[in-house]
């Protein structure tokens, strides 16, 4: 349940940026204008810290040139944990043509306003940001050519068809067609997002039997991790998260993938659709005007980036509330 296909080669763009600003959760909320076509976010970041470098990390080092852009007013966006850090003035776009366009696109359809540094109830460094994409639908049809682009490569369209179950004949024939057609992969939905693939309904089933069989499997092998180590004494035996949930796990055991995939699951509204002959996953509910995503706490944190902000005289504010964040989004979006 774990393993993602390899839907959206436009990550690599991303994944080609120097730096990496980590944090423990991140909160996102997105409206789509469609009048206006364009998408306009709130990133919420709590817990933020410098890795210690090594695989995929940049330690302190890759914190304080990411600072650096901060302070310059730079349009950069931290995404995903931190681990697809977004620098928009400077992507590195000259190895495929599809990056080129992708990054030219960026650079001139992406506004970034940064927020303000501050600490949560629990004391942990947080900060936010706005970020609109103007020409959503421009972006939409750039990443539906790259997921067909890679989709025509016969290899990655069977890695596709044997990851998600569909590799009967009829799920083939529906593929292949959908690629001719040049029919999107990504859409709106009202005020939402999906990601839409043709199945028939051999497939479907196949992609349903495989998707409860990986639950299984994951709870399974968390009750097995949960009775080999014995709970510590504590006279609080249900952790709360940040968030205010309660979560069941032994205290002290780091939370599963299983237990982070299905918090995800459970902070956002999102509707899995079987219509004809395809499925449809939805991000967000089409008749709301405003959708979140909540990435959930990773229990990472750590309090090493503060420094770093007083080396560069970037204060970290006091008087930073929800509302505060509320009122700084509401101001961007009616601008």
């Amino acid at each position: 349940m774990t393993r993602a296909p390899r839907l959206l080669p436009l990550l690599g763009t991303a994944l080609l940026a120097s730096g990496c600003l980590p944090h423990d959760e991140q909160e996102i909320r997105f409206r789509i204008d469609a009048g206006r076509d364009r998408i306009d976010l709130l990133f919420v970041d709590r817990g933020l810290y410098h890795d210690s470098g090594g695989w995929f990390g940049s330690g302190p080092e890759g914190a304080g040139k990411d600072l650096d852009r901060i302070a310059r007013g730079e349009r950069w966006v931290s995404l995903l944990y931190g681990l697809l850090p977004l620098p928009i003035e400077d992507l590195e776009t000259h190895k495929t043509d599809f990056e080129a366009r992708i990054g030219s696109f960026l650079r001139e359809n992406v506004a970034v306003e940064h927020g303000r540094f501050f600490r949560d109830a629990e004391g942990r460094l947080c900060w936010w940001q706005c970020v609109r994409l103007s020409k959503l639908s421009g972006f939409l049809d750039l990443a539906n050519d790259a997921i067909r682009a890679a989709l025509s490569d016969p290899k990655e369209l069977a890695d596709f068809r044997r990851e998600l179950r569909l590799e009967d004949e009829e799920s083939g024939a529906l593929l292949r067609r959908a690629l001719e057609g040049k029919e999107p992969f990504l859409l709106r939905r009202g005020g939402a997002l999906a990601f839409s693939f043709p199945a028939s309904r051999e497939g479907y089933r196949n992609l349903l039997a495989y998707w409860i069989e990986e639950i299984l499997t994951d709870v399974r092998k968390a009750a097995l991790e949960d009775a080999r180590k014995p709970a510590p004494r504590s006279e609080n035996p249900v952790s709360e998260d940040s968030r205010g949930g309660a979560a069941s796990r032994p205290p002290g055991r780091k939370s599963s993938e299983f237990e982070q995939m299905v918090r995800f699951f459970l902070s956002l509204e999102a509707s899995f659709i079987r219509s004809g002959n395809s499925i449809e996953l939805v991000l967000g509910n089409p008749e709301r005007g405003e959708q979140t995503v909540a990435l959930p706490r990773r229990g990472v944190y750590e309090e090493n980036l503060a420094p770093h902000l007083e080396e560069r005289k970037i204060a970290i504010h006091s008087d930073v509330t929800e509302a505060t964040i509320r009122a700084a989004f509401e101001a961007f979006c009616a601008r």
